[in-house]
């Protein structure tokens, strides 16, 4: 008698019974990574921090136990997947969730409105004269007297705090450091303004946010034409030397990242007018972190009220935080008071919890950043926590581990180390210090010098220079002669690795990108065999600082706009020290293409092959240039040299102006 065939239950079946189609479309929505609860309440999944619920094969997530969560854990169980909210990927919050969260928020703002309270006094009409200290690649530097450093370490600045000349918004506020003798207000001009040298003002009013920690804020900044203050005038389109002399108070940290085994912490001593997304950046650079999820600060502050900051501000959200621009350390710290401390937590999913310890106070050099000591290397990115990452060293340190191979192999994806170049006890004070150096040149420009020019721009005026003034000679195929080909292999410096003798452009790739990139920025031209300077060429390499512009707008004013937002991650991964290794970029690339909304003419995301030509373009983009100082052995990565920080900062700026 035959066996009959097994029937399946009809909530089996209508747990596999999901169309083609719906799959399909699942996917196009982004891969889906389920992670653990953060608890279990009768058997029922309850959500952590930055945790939400999604159906398998389903176009929405949800971030409350809503009728479609609850029906789907009734009938098919196992279609219900817990994830973080960076991973929903196009998915879109369903509409019952979406109600829940504006109820709350209406219930909380009535809530608000119904409470008796003070009214605020007037806006104070405090104005404070400002005068021209200098200007560097579009930012303004601005100094009030003395009189008025009191005043200014009680004002904030919001974002989008304008600058007004002749009534016209011609830039953006960027910066008070209130901590130097005479106050510095640092200002974003607009590239298609015109520079006023002479007096300016800036105008205080109440803050605007209802969580501001400061009595005062920036309202504008505003050019004054009857001026009775003077200023020297800036020269050659350069800042005049600032003077960051003296010293400053700052705070001396201890900062341990719990539960690891041993112990991986560093020693910091920072600035007291520090931000918390400035600190946050400090501590990232120290321990190798990639500044790739969301953090938080957790504490008690120097008015004894509990504190709960989380940054970058757009995750506040849907979470019951206070956004962390404009909170100042000092706030939160008393350097008084050695062994008090709060919790800086990084990647909510992974839960790397670091423990900000006051060892008491210090003195830095105005503009300075230091790590004095520390032990360990830090943790790998998305190792899954100190438990994960404890296991993660066990397998690498066992040859006989069946999972060794690939655990090596996974290392060397994220972090660029194989093999014995990985050394989880190693910890190189000197790059970490000078990853915070390349922190302190964004937040306390310095002018740029003609040395830093210079070696920023080697590659393309060597190529100018041998093109001048008779052209180089090209082979029939149009490429440089092996001779010279040889010779800027040599005279620049390039290490690539190369096949056969390295003296064709096919075999040297650097020189052949060199050559392409100046003809497409019309620096150089192809006239009867010979390679040649264009008009722009000739006036460039009489003008370098005009060169530098050239190479400035060449890099950030890219046409297309999924170029341009690569271009801004490159500037952003060098300007932090934070770049992922050259196994991740293209993954880190397709998930902000994502966000960024990219997708094809037919509505599909874009493919691989076309993220990894756009990553292609940009990287060779940046490698025309001498930027990165010199590697050192087999560990770490290169870093920006100081003239790079100051290319990629206008960079910055010109792709910020469109």
């Amino acid at each position: 008698m035959p066996i009959p065939k097994r029937q399946r239950s009809p909530l089996i079946r209508k747990y596999l019974n999901v169309s083609r189609s719906a799959q399909t479309e699942a996917r196009r929505l982004g891969e889906l990574k389920p992670v653990e609860p953060a608890a279990r309440r009768e058997g029922l999944p309850v959500l952590g921090d930055d945790q939400v619920y999604v159906l398998k094969y389903g176009t929405d997530y949800h971030t409350t136990w809503c009728q479609v969560v609850a029906d789907t854990w009734d009938q098919a169980p196992r279609r219900l997947l817990v994830t973080t909210l960076a991973a929903v990927g196009a998915r879109t919050r369903c509409a019952e969730c979406d109600q829940h969260a504006k109820a709350a928020r209406t219930a909380a703002s009535q809530e608000y409105h119904q409470q008796t309270r003070p009214t605020p006094e007037p806006p104070p009409d405090v104005v404070v004269p400002l005068k021209v200290i200098g200007m560097a690649h579009g930012i303004l530097f601005l100094a009030a007297g003395q009189e008025y450093r009191e005043r200014l370490k009680e004002t904030a600045v919001e974002p989008a705090t304008p600058l007004y000349v002749d009534g016209r918004r011609d830039g953006l506020v960027v910066r008070l450091d209130s901590a130097h003798d005479e106050p510095l207000l640092l200002v974003q001009l607009d590239p298609r303004a015109t520079f006023r040298n002479g007096p300016y003002q800036v105008r205080l009013r109440h803050p605007l946010r209802r969580s501001a920690t400061k009595p005062y804020a920036v309202e504008s900044v505003e050019y004054v034409k009857t001026a009775t203050v003077t200023a020297p005038r800036p020269h050659s389109g350069k800042m005049a030397p600032m003077q960051l002399s003296g010293t400053v108070p700052a705070f001396d940290l201890r900062i341990s990242i719990t539960d690891t085994e041993p112990l991986i912490w560093r020693r910091l001593q920072v600035p007291a007018t520090l931000t918390v997304p400035e600190f946050h950046l400090a501590v990232q650079a120290t321990f190798g972190w990639e500044n790739s999820h969301l953090y938080a600060v957790r504490g008690v502050d120097r008015a004894g009220k509990p504190r709960w900051i989380i940054g970058p501000d757009d995750a506040t959200e849907d979470l019951d935080a206070e956004p962390a621009t404009g909170v100042v350390l000092s706030e939160l710290l008393d350097a008084q008071k050695p062994g008090t401390a709060l919790e800086y937590e990084y990647d909510f999913g992974d839960g790397w919890t670091h423990n900000v310890e006051v060892l008491g106070p210090a003195e830095l050099t105005a503009g300075e950043l230091l790590c004095v000591d520390g032990a360990n290397r830090g943790p790998v990115e998305d190792s899954g926590g100190p438990h994960g990452y404890r296991r993660l060293l066990q397998i690498v340190a066992d040859p006989e581990h069946p999972e060794h191979a690939q655990t090596r192999y996974w290392i060397y994806g994220v972090t660029g180390e194989y093999g014995k170049y990985f050394d989880p006890a190693g910890f190189d004070r000197q790059a970490a210090n000078r990853k915070l150096q390349l922190l302190s040149l964004q937040w306390w420009p310095q002018p740029l010098t003609d040395e830093e020019r210079d070696a920023v721009l080697r590659p393309v005026r060597w190529m100018l220079e041998n093109a001048a003034p008779d052209g180089l000679e090209l082979t029939k195929d149009g490429y440089l002669k092996p001779a010279m080909v040889k010779r800027a292999m040599d005279e620049l410096g390039w290490s690539d690795p190369i096949m056969g003798k390295g003296n064709r452009e096919t075999h040297a790739r650097p020189v052949l990108e060199l050559r392409l990139h100046l003809i497409d920025w019309k620096l150089l031209r192809k006239f009867k065999g010979r390679l040649v300077l264009t008009p722009r060429g000739k006036r460039c390499l009489e003008r370098p600082a005009e060169l530098w512009d050239n190479m400035v707008d060449a890099v950030g004013r890219q046409e297309h706009d999924a170029v341009r937002l690569v271009t801004r991650l490159y500037t952003d991964w060098h300007l932090g020290g934070i770049a992922p290794a050259s196994g991740r970029r293209v993954e880190a690339i397709r998930g902000a293409m994502l966000a960024a909304g990219f997708v094809t003419r037919s509505g599909h995301p874009i493919p691989d092959e076309w993220v990894t030509d756009i990553n292609r373009v940009v990287h060779r983009n940046f490698k025309c240039l001498h930027l990165m100082a010199p590697k050192v052995g087999h560990i770490g990565r290169a870093l920006l040299t100081d003239g790079g920080v100051k290319f990629l900062l206008a960079v910055r700026a010109v792709g910020r102006s469109g």
